[in-house]
């Protein structure tokens, strides 16, 4: 059972099962219980869709021992799963999210902000939004304003945004203190 091993560092590609291996994997990193710090990369999160992902990435906000999580290409209403979790991360420190088009026009994108936000133990977050496109009005604008209150923002990227609305984020009363890219 890998008894000596306290950290772990995975970096798994795109799951073909719908998450279901991601889940198992999540799963069995759980059961090493000497395990102090795990660092998970999810680099292709396109495949993960209803039950199957969601039951993948609550396996995965179960990791008591998470130090440190990039989720990358991701639907923004998936990501909120893992970061809501009922274990509630307390070692995330790290979190790097790459986020997908939001098809409810930022309403999934201010949830995952105000959810990453309500994480407290974290000191820094990595935000890509590669698809802004669909953020308009009243809901973009939200999205961004809670973006913006994301102090532990050390990295943000925005892909295809309406200029007007990129202002929203860069305006944030919050100043963005820690960003640095």
């Amino acid at each position: 059972g890998l008894p000596q091993l306290a950290k772990l560092s995975l970096g798994l590609g795109r799951d073909e099962t719908g998450g279901d291996s991601i889940r198992a994997v999540a799963e069995a990193a759980g059961r090493l219980a000497q395990l102090t710090s795990v660092e998970l990369e999810l680099s292709d999160c396109s495949s993960l869709r209803g039950e199957q992902g969601q039951a993948a990435l609550e396996a995965v906000g179960k990791l008591w021992q998470l130090t440190s999580l990039t989720l990358s290409h991701i639907d923004p209403q998936l990501c909120r799963t893992a970061l809501e979790s009922p274990a509630g991360l307390p070692q995330l420190a790290k979190l790097s999210l790459g986020l997908g088009r939001d098809e409810t026009g930022g309403d999934s994108i201010r949830a995952v902000a105000e959810a990453a936000g309500r994480l407290a133990q974290l000191t820094s977050v990595e935000l890509e939004l590669s698809d802004c496109s669909s953020l308009r009005g009243e809901q973009g604008q939200a999205a961004l304003e809670a973006v913006g209150k994301l102090w532990q923002l050390t990295s943000l990227t925005l892909s295809h945004i309406d200029p007007q609305l990129c202002r929203t984020a860069l305006e944030s009363p919050a100043g963005l203190p820690q960003l640095a890219k």
